[in-house]
């Protein structure tokens, strides 16, 4: 390989190839710019979208729950008024008119229920539970013993 003098060198076609390569570099570099520039500003516009889409969403949401809280308002306004209007269910008729003294038949005709619905209602009015009802105790089942064993079953 053969170096060359630095007197032999031509020193202007060298500034030119160097100052071509600049630009070359500097056209590169300006287009690049110019490329994230536009990502640039398609990444703001899209955060100034989504921005005004969340304030829409959240005003939404907020009017929503506004137009919730009116209307339990008026469910509860609503249901004070309606709940005296209901009728009684005749089972609860049908006790208090036990409890008043009437008899199973009186009853029965009064709250529409059948003769054997009055008399169970008039058997419990009668009898008070009482603090001593339990069910029977368990009995042990031996080792191999089976509940059918137990109670005669087969």
């Amino acid at each position: 390989m053969q170096f060359v003098a630095a007197s032999e060198v031509s020193w202007p076609l060298v500034g030119v190839a160097l100052g071509v390569a600049g630009a070359a570099m500097l056209m590169a570099l300006v287009r690049k710019l110019a490329c994230q520039s536009r990502e640039l500003n398609q990444l703001r516009s899209d955060m100034a979208r989504f921005s005004r889409e969340q304030k829409m969403a959240f005003t939404a949401t907020y009017n929503m729950g506004c137009r919730m809280v009116q209307l339990e308002s008026r469910l509860k306004v609503m249901t004070a008024v309606t709940a005296p209007l209901e009728p009684e269910s005749p089972y609860t008729q049908a006790s208090q008119l036990l409890a008043d003294g009437a008899d199973s038949h009186a009853v029965a005709a009064a709250c529409g229920l059948s003769q054997a619905e009055a008399q169970l209602l008039q058997r419990m009015a009668q009898t008070p539970p009482s603090a001593d009802a339990q069910l029977p105790p368990k009995r042990h089942t031996e080792p191999g013993e089976s509940h059918a064993f137990r109670t005669g079953w087969r």
